[in-house]
């Protein structure tokens, strides 16, 4: 959600919802836990709501994924994009339950293309993937975004046997230790690696780091998906 604030210069802020003309936001229908306060000060999440209540204010549709799904106040299910591309938000029970892992508040969305599927699940963890298979008529995907960064308790077998993708990209620090000292475990874990290794070897990163004089350090990077009539590639910064 960074990006959708930016950074403060002067009295404003530089972020995606205060420098673009935004039709529609979608965002999650649950917080739970989350502090709108840090240290007495506004927290990023804080902020957040503060850049979508400024959105709102110059005429952005804001609704969550739990309004798209019931078709609540103009909201819908499915949104097209583009000629024969559709947007199609889906449902899982944390939607509208209170869970414990605020993962599992994430919103989940299916890009259609055709017949080629393209799956996104956030931070979606393991009873939140459950429930999404059970919830939701899953089809076979071209491309899954790897749940969770790529961590040890997302991307389980119950989603994989399903989907069955052909290409896994992770939006993570590759091998940065900044969240654990646990090599397994570092995004994207080896339990990641080995489920996902059953289905495809196609396993993308959108940034590495570099193990230099001064220790790791990340590089930025993107991944670029472009779907046409002979097939989808993937090209990397």
């Amino acid at each position: 959600i960074a990006g959708f604030v930016g950074t403060k210069s002067g009295s404003a802020y530089n972020g995606i919802l205060y420098n673009y003309e935004i039709g529609t936001i979608v965002q999650f229908p649950q917080t739970g836990k989350s502090a709108l306060t840090e240290n007495g000060n506004a927290s990023l999440f804080g902020k957040y709501l503060d850049a979508v209540e400024y959105a709102k204010g110059r005429g952005t549709a804001v609704y969550t994924a739990l309004d798209c799904w019931n078709g609540v106040d103009g909201a819908k299910r499915s949104y097209t994009l583009g000629e024969g591309v559709t947007m199609n938000f889906l449902y899982q029970r944390s939607s509208e339950e209170e869970t414990s892992d605020e993962n599992d508040y994430s919103v989940c969305m299916l890009l259609t293309q055709g017949e080629r599927n393209f799956l996104f699940t956030g931070d979606l963890e393991e009873d939140g993937e459950a429930s999404l298979v059970q919830e939701n008529d899953l089809p076979r995907c071209e491309l899954f975004k790897g749940g969770h960064h790529g961590s040890p308790t997302s991307t389980t077998n119950a989603l994989l046997s399903v989907i069955q993708p052909k290409i896994v990209c992770v939006c993570c620090c590759c091998g940065s230790t900044e969240y654990t000292k646990n090599m397994a475990n570092v995004f994207p874990s080896q339990a990641f690696v080995d489920r996902v290794a059953l289905y495809t070897d196609r396993v993308y990163v959108t940034t590495v780091v570099s193990d230099n004089e001064n220790g790791f350090t990340s590089m930025n990077g993107n991944i670029v998906i472009a779907s046409k009539e002979d097939g989808v590639t993937v090209q990397g910064s």
